[in-house]
């Protein structure tokens, strides 16, 4: 089945069917993308509708749900927005840390389903068993293995295999009929003409050793959907954003990987989704000025949206230059290949907050010596270079592009790259940068476009 089809046809012998769902980043309304607009949370929970109509159904998801523009347009953190979703049970990923682990905590205590973290101490419930009229669910939360380098959240225990073990054991004496890990953790993902690049191969020897005793494993964090199966275990992650879901069907022998389905966007179904959603579109309809030509994240495929991101910083007149990595955007699904664009014509308020979803947007000024930005440049595009799988693993590499550079000059002494960037940038050079200044990155794309 394909993306832009129905849901699929329910086999006889399916007694529950899960719908798959990761990254949401409270996605509430439908947001321009490449292949038109995207789904939202209340269009996955019109599928479930649907498909609870034909026999047991439940709504997974692993992990990202909150966050999103809303999270830099209001500056606060609305957990409300996600609250009554009708999901069964979700992973925490590293945006459910974004503010730490007490904030995470308080907001998990908000959702009508349980937030699940059996890899860390987060004061979070390991486990949950779902129960249905046709089988008993047993499912096992795993945040990122590597979220406290993503968030100010907690680190993970190494090996998570002694827990999930331990944990499907005890879910399965409890009465669970299938077992169900949710990961925050996916496969590789890189931007290609018309479809995005993957490579799953990372991803399934991470968790070789614990995957056996699980029906499936549900993952995300990356871009770009993929499904397989690891031995009889299914395995696999939908688009984020609610483009699409994960259909997996349990059986009495089993999981079926049933394929993908795209979400149609619906209305708000709460009246702080409404509330949010027309946020939104007053953010849509402040226009700050005008994008010439369209912009992707797809090398060679015209004006590349991080190089143009990059002379937007350097045109404050603040640095001499400056750099760009891409894993700093993820403003769409990659239907088509990209995972973050910019159309033609006008530019909205709420384009600055997709291309920066943060309420800090600081970009930092620093010295740096002649030479040094090539240093940054070949660090940088060696390591995201798709072709290098030994590099799958490094934590922060999941946008394999090369990184947007602005430098007129042949020898600059200052480059301006965003304050997260920081600590990459001097593992790659070797030394502390000093600091000469500091401003906001939107501040920087609203003057270029005016």
């Amino acid at each position: 089945m394909t993306a832009g089809s129905a849901l699929p046809p329910r086999p006889p012998d399916a007694r529950v069917r899960l719908l798959a769902t990761n990254d949401l980043l409270a996605t509430v309304a439908p947001l321009p993308a490449g292949p038109g607009r995207a789904g939202t949370v209340d269009g996955v929970a019109g599928l479930l509708e649907l498909e609870s109509r034909r026999g047991p159904a439940v709504w997974l998801d692993a992990g990202d749900f909150t966050g999103g523009p809303l999270w830099s347009l209001t500056g606060r953190r609305d957990w409300a927005l996600v609250a009554d979703l009708p999901i069964g049970a979700a992973a925490a990923g590293n945006h459910e840390f974004d503010e730490g682990t007490d904030a995470a905590r308080s907001g998990a205590g908000a959702l009508a389903f349980p937030l699940l973290c059996a890899n860390a101490d987060a004061g979070l419930a390991p486990t949950r068993l779902i129960d249905t009229a046709a089988g008993v669910v047993g499912v096992i939360g795993l945040t990122h293995p590597q979220v406290h380098r993503l968030a100010p959240g907690p680190e993970p225990v190494g090996d998570p295999a002694g827990l999930v073990r331990d944990h499907a054991r005890r879910l399965r004496e409890a009465g669970a009929d299938w077992i169900v890990v949710l990961q925050h953790d996916g496969v590789e993902w890189w931007p290609e003409t018309s479809r995005p690049g993957v490579r799953s191969s990372r991803w399934l020897d991470d968790i070789r050793g614990w995957s056996s005793h699980a029906d499936v494993v549900l993952g995300g964090h990356t871009l770009g959907r993929w499904s397989g199966r690891l031995g009889s275990t299914v395995v696999g992650h939908a688009h984020p954003f609610a483009a699409s879901v994960l259909v997996v069907d349990l059986t009495t022998s089993g999981a079926v990987p049933a394929g993908f389905a795209a979400v149609a966007p619906a209305a708000p179904g709460s009246d702080v989704r409404r509330a949010a959603a027309e946020h939104l579109a007053a953010a849509a309809a402040e226009r700050i000025g005008t994008n010439p030509t369209p912009l992707t994240s797809v090398p060679g495929a015209g004006p590349y949206l991080p190089s143009v991101v990059a002379d937007a910083f350097r045109s404050t007149g603040r640095a001499d230059a400056a750099f760009v990595p891409p894993h700093a955007f993820f403003t769409q699904a990659p239907v088509d290949g990209a995972g973050a664009a910019l159309a033609a014509g006008p530019v909205s308020e709420l384009d600055l907050h997709r291309l920066f979803p943060f309420p800090d947007d600081a970009v930092i000024v620093a010295r740096i010596d002649a030479g040094e930005l090539g240093r940054l440049r070949r660090a940088h595009d060696q390591r995201t270079d798709p072709r290098t799988p030994g590099n799958d693993h490094l934590w922060w590499n999941w946008s394999r592009t090369p990184a947007g550079v602005s430098d007129p000059k042949e020898n600059p002494h200052t480059v301006a790259l965003l304050e997260h960037v920081r600590p990459l940038a001097e593992s790659w050079l070797g030394r502390p940068l000093a600091v000469d200044d500091r401003f906001s990155a939107r501040d920087a794309m609203r003057g270029y476009f005016r």
